[in-house]
């Protein structure tokens, strides 16, 4: 089953809206679409209904792309928006990401849209959870918020009865200990906490102190919040108003623990005190360390795709960009990548990013290296990554010399797998004086990387062999004694005619229409057999034609064949049999 996708397309041209909605369906979707070409019909198609993705053509007359662009983001803001249109500079296909694009297609590389389209689709999925992570993180900081409001709500009417609890100071001291916050009594000093009155049991536990220890000691000496902060404290003091800070409480052996402390000014009978509840959020910090993690990682990752996808053939590009990507996104001093030259060789390519300053050892890796020691070489062609955060524990003497002649404090190396085989290997260095920490994450990403690398190759060299391919099949039809010609069957447009059939007419046919051309038509062929040959998949036709132009008789074969960019053409083949003809 064709998945379902709603379409608004930007595009003035019927002809190439036709091809683009053809290449969609031959990719497996089913497109429910709207072509708008004017400011009025994109203003109505945003109005009316929601879009799975929006696609812009670069050039519509009479509607310039940058409003099309600002309409689209004031409108439909987490819409993707896919530019497909004709050739776009390197530096024009940057800018335009900038602008809110989310990638784009050329119009004469259509058999990627069905990537981009699902790319784009998993993009804007993704956008939306963290979206709604992100107000559920929200609504749950408020909620414990409204909690904490509550619970001192009920402290502050706790506080009404305090000179009676003072008559029961175990009492007192129960109900406090009780509480699983740390909670501090300071004195109240120029409407900022001073010294320490009193504290719970939750408090002496997370400062590492006994009971009495603290009572000598001042609030700043076991709080450690900025001096914004503590002049808010002072603030809200004087105006009657709790205080809501982030801090750090610092034990008698200085482990410090985030903190959230709201902190009231409060009345024990005629003595002024504040009341200083802390909470932890260790766990908050965390999360939101997570969230951010994955957030840069989900950057990384489109930065690296985007980079991939803007590089079209060129390979070295690809790979550049991802190391300069990858280095910038892990903070090490180089980044390489070699191509296999086969068991006990030196690699047969190599790529290398350095940091600004690192000395490159392209020459290192090129000469072997430890990358044919017979345990690093096995360990990586097995599948398995070499780490070590300390090249001083490299257990190889030789290896670890070299590391240490060339500077190298760790290093990271995994293997690269490409067209279902070992590819090469993929590493990373850190150059500076201490050892590296490669987190989990930084694997994460390296691996990430690594995999996108992988796929743009194949990709890249795939379209480089279907290149060559076509190529080779279009001189062999050029060497053709006989008309070869290919069109396309929506169009008409002529996309290949061989040197007999230009030498035949005396000019130029590619780019043109078949029927002017050929038959002196102005409209197409009422005898075209195109419909026949859809009909016969990609079973050859054979029939015979008298062409009035050339007054000649022609035995012609036509049949579908598959265009390098995924469509289906009419090709032709035509020996002209006048002579036999007239024998007959």
């Amino acid at each position: 089953m064709k998945a379902k996708i709603r379409i608004l397309a930007v595009e003035d041209s019927e002809a190439d809206w036709r091809l683009i909605e053809r290449q969609l369906v031959s990719q497996g979707f089913s497109p429910e679409a709207r072509r708008v070409w004017d400011m009025a019909g994109l203003q109505s198609a945003l109005a009316e209904s929601d879009w799975d993705e929006i696609f812009l053509d670069y050039y519509v007359p009479g509607l310039a792309f940058d409003d099309a662009v600002a309409e689209v983001a004031g409108r439909a803001p987490d819409t993707p928006v896919i530019l497909v249109s004709g050739r776009v500079g390197e530096a024009e296909a940057a800018d335009l990401l900038k602008r809110g694009v989310w990638d784009f297609v050329l119009k004469d590389e259509l058999s990627r849209l069905g990537l981009v389209v699902m790319r784009c689709l998993k993009e804007a999925e993704m956008r939306e959870q963290q979206r709604r992570a992100q107000e559920e993180l929200r609504q749950a900081h408020q909620a414990a918020l409204n909690m904490m409001e509550d619970a001192l709500l009920a402290r502050r009417q706790a506080e009404d009865a305090l000179a009676e609890l003072r008559e029961s100071r175990a009492r007192f001291a129960l109900l406090l200990d009780s509480e699983t916050d740390p909670i501090l009594f300071c004195a109240l000093e120029d409407n900022r906490p001073g010294r320490i009155l009193a504290v719970n049991a939750s408090a002496r536990t997370m400062l590492g102190c006994g009971e009495g220890e603290l009572q000598s000691r001042h609030f700043s000496d076991v709080i450690e919040a900025a001096g914004e902060a503590l002049e808010r404290i002072a603030r809200d003091a004087a105006a009657g108003r709790p205080s809501l800070i982030e801090a750090e409480m610092v034990s008698a052996d200085g482990r410090k623990t985030p903190v959230e402390i709201r902190i009231q000014a409060a009345s024990a009978g005629k003595e002024r005190l504040f009341l200083a509840v802390a909470r932890d959020i260790t766990g908050r910090r965390q999360a939101e360390a997570e969230a951010q993690r994955k957030l840069l990682a989900e950057r990384f990752v489109s930065r690296v795709s985007a980079a991939a996808a803007m590089a079209s053939q060129d390979i070295d590009r690809v790979v550049m960009d991802a190391l300069q990507l990858t280095g910038e996104r892990m903070g090490v001093s180089r980044v390489f990548l070699a191509e296999s030259g086969g068991e006990t060789k030196p690699p047969a390519r190599i790529w290398e990013w350095s940091r600004p300053g690192t000395r490159q050892r392209r020459a290192a890796v090129a000469g072997g290296g430890p990358w044919l020691q017979d345990a690093w070489c096995e360990t990586l062609r097995s599948g398995e990554t070499v780490c070590f955060a300390d090249a001083a524990l490299v257990p190889n003497r030789t290896v670890r010399e070299e590391l240490e002649k060339d500077g190298v404090a760790a290093i990271l190396v995994m293997p690269l797998y490409a067209f279902g085989r070992y590819y090469g290997f993929w590493g990373a260095e850190q150059c500076d004086e201490k050892p590296a920490v490669w987190p989990p994450a930084d694997l994460d990403v390296f691996h990430t990387a690594a995999r996108i690398i992988a796929a743009t190759i194949e990709r890249i060299s795939t379209e480089q062999a279907l290149k060559r391919e076509h190529d080779e099949m279009m001189a062999l039809f050029d060497s053709i004694e006989d008309a070869v010609y290919v069109a396309d069957m929506d169009t008409h447009e002529i996309l290949f005619a061989n040197r007999f059939l230009r030498d035949l007419f005396g000019k130029p046919l590619v780019g043109k229409k078949c029927h002017i051309e050929l038959q002196n038509r102005k409209t197409p062929c009422p005898f075209c057999t195109n419909d026949r040959i859809r009909a016969a998949g990609y079973q050859p036709y054979r029939w015979e034609f008298h062409n009035e132009v050339l007054n000649r008789y022609y035995d012609i074969i036509d049949r579908v064949v598959r265009w390098p960019d995924g469509r289906d053409v009419r090709f032709e083949f035509a020996r002209d049999i006048t002579e036999r003809k007239k024998t007959d």
